[in-house]
């Protein structure tokens, strides 16, 4: 999954990054991290400029939390529905 990627399914399930950081109790930076490539340049023992690219992995429990929100959810439409 890319950082598009997770933008997209996000929304599906109505939420922003912003939104999704506050209810899963994760930093907003990190969130917006995720996905996200960053270079850097070392020199490495033999004095030749190195560059290395990482990205930030997004997490794999992402997809199940999204599964057990969204059940979440219906279960809370459900009670709204057999109360009244």
């Amino acid at each position: 999954m890319n950082k598009k990627d997770l933008t997209l399914l996000l929304a599906e399930y109505g939420l922003t990054k912003k939104s999704f950081s506050g209810l899963s109790d994760e930093n907003y930076d990190t969130v917006l991290g995720w996905g996200r490539s960053h270079t850097i340049k070392t020199i490495d023992k033999n004095k030749k400029e190195k560059i290395i690219t990482r990205k930030i992995k997004i997490p794999k429990w992402i997809n199940s939390w999204l599964d057990n929100y969204e059940k979440a959810n219906k279960y809370k439409e459900f009670l709204k529905l057999t109360k009244g």
